[in-house]
């Protein structure tokens, strides 16, 4: 039975929405241009990771992997559609999505600001 995604790798998928939503916002992609019907309504929303895991990486989730919930996935299904969102970000919004993290990023990161 494959096993399904642990803690570490469910809060690394909220910091990948996180700086997901910080790059996208930065080249001016808004939540209206993510989801067409809300440009209609002429709204200019920053996009957030919150609207990214429930609009964005959950339904792309669902039809991946048949699986609803992020805490079900299993441990290989983030890199899945990590790599299919990051695709599909560069292709339509010329935004290349962030790397997924890693501990080694994370502390590598930790470093590079202690010295700033």
């Amino acid at each position: 039975m494959p096993k399904k995604l642990t803690t570490t790798q469910n809060k690394a998928l909220h910091l990948f929405l996180e700086r997901w939503a910080d790059v996208l916002n930065e080249n001016g992609v808004t939540i209206p241009v993510l989801v067409k019907n809300l440009q209609s309504r002429g709204l200019e929303i920053p996009v957030t990771k919150t609207f990214l895991k429930e609009q964005v990486w959950k339904p792309v989730q669902s039809k991946m992997a048949d699986i609803d919930s992020t805490q079900d996935m299993e441990t290989t299904t983030p890199d899945d559609i990590h790599m299919a969102l990051s695709n599909w970000s560069g292709s339509m919004f010329g935004v290349i999505a962030p790397p997924w993290p890693s501990i080694e990023s994370l502390t590598e990161e930790r470093e590079n600001d202690s010295f700033l």
